[in-house]
């Protein structure tokens, strides 16, 4: 049984948990020589909504224009939405784009799109260094600057979310 419920482009599926189907994933990466065939229907259908999610909550307070429905799960479809002098309806390819690109990501990286960091004290910033001393006791930490609670990057995936950002002149993240 399949967990995906997706989309249909207006806003009235009040289970919506993906903008996607399996087909057009299929498509999506046959075109580009991606052999998804070594996952399970039931993985990919995983790395659909854990696609959608990834997108949800990293990026769903920012997209420009507003919900079409006022309690519709996902951001999309939204209204007063432009790319560029056009009028953005549905769910638009760049969106499911995105979503076959972080899906592939949550497929082939075994620590997930969101891994709890390994690298990181407690506020998020990242170690270079770490010395202790067992006795008389010693610490001495070295962080990497300015990178307290940042997120891992996905190219391929975040250039295709960036007409439809708030404030991004092309770019998702620093």
């Amino acid at each position: 049984m399949s967990i995906l419920v997706v989309e249909p482009g207006d806003g009235t599926e009040p289970l919506a948990n993906t903008y996607v189907t399996l087909a057009e994933f299929s498509t999506y990466w046959t075109e580009r020589g991606f052999d998804y065939t070594t996952y399970t229907t039931p993985a990919i259908e995983r790395a659909l909504v854990v696609a959608t999610d990834y997108i949800e909550l990293n990026f769903g307070r920012s997209f420009r224009g507003y919900p079409l429905e006022e309690d519709q799960p996902l951001a999309f479809p939204r209204q007063l939405l432009y790319d560029g002098c056009e009028l953005v309806e549905g769910v638009p390819v760049e969106l499911k784009r995105a979503v076959f690109e972080y899906a592939k990501r949550a497929l082939t990286n075994a620590d997930g799109l969101m891994p709890d960091p390994a690298d990181r004290d407690e506020t998020g910033a990242i170690i270079t260094k770490r010395f202790e001393k067992i006795g008389p006791i010693e610490t001495d930490t070295t962080y990497l600057t300015n990178t307290a609670q940042s997120l891992r990057t996905y190219p391929a995936a975040d250039r295709w979310l960036c007409p439809f950002l708030k404030n991004t002149n092309g770019r998702i993240r620093n």
